[in-house]
């Protein structure tokens, strides 16, 4: 949609809606996996439970709705129930959040770096390699299919790594677990 944050030319969409030009956008492949219709609210007004992959814009896949069926339809609600990994069901409220700070147990709130990455396959390495791509450094030899990674020394998360063809393994992002800070 012209209002969203997609950039044209290094200028956000919105920008050109605020000043009241139509840029023309480039159409994203996106899955819709199900659309679920909830019940009407009130008179023309009606809920749906969407799960779509990322890059959807629901508001235009609501204008697109209204156009298949006739009539124009805008988007009055939205509620996102989840976003990749994390679900609403994970979510705390701020009186929880405060609740155990004020307990000195905000940290049984808070989930480890590596949970953001949870889709992602675990290749463990040895000290050696982890020493290397802490450093920066390339590891050569590895023997798993080329891809992305979270590198995994015993039971400690390194951070993610890519292997390119040929065994060679590359640090993408290294999480330093002894400061609980990230390179």
């Amino acid at each position: 949609p012209m209002y969203s944050a997609v950039k044209v030319k290094g200028k956000p969409l919105y920008r050109y809606a605020r000043e009241g030009q139509q840029v023309e956008r480039k159409p994203r492949e996106i899955t819709i996996h199900s659309i679920e219709y909830l019940g009407s609210l009130a008179q023309n007004q009606y809920s749906l439970r969407v799960h779509c992959s990322k890059g959807t814009y629901i508001r235009t896949l609501v204008e697109d709705i209204g156009k298949a069926v006739g009539c124009p339809a805008v988007l009055s609600a939205l509620r996102r129930t989840a976003a990749g990994v994390f679900a609403i069901q994970q979510a705390h409220t701020l009186e929880a959040i405060q609740a155990a700070k004020d307990e000195r147990k905000l940290a049984g709130l808070v989930l480890p770096v590596e949970y953001v990455f949870s889709d992602l396959p675990v290749l463990a390495v040895p000290q050696e390699v982890a020493r290397r791509l802490r450093n920066g450094a390339r590891a050569y030899g590895v023997r798993e299919e080329p891809g992305r990674y979270r590198a995994r020394c015993g039971d400690q998360f390194i951070g993610l790594a890519r292997l390119q063809p040929g065994g060679v393994l590359c640090a993408e992002k290294i999480f330093d677990a002894e400061s609980g800070e990230h390179a």
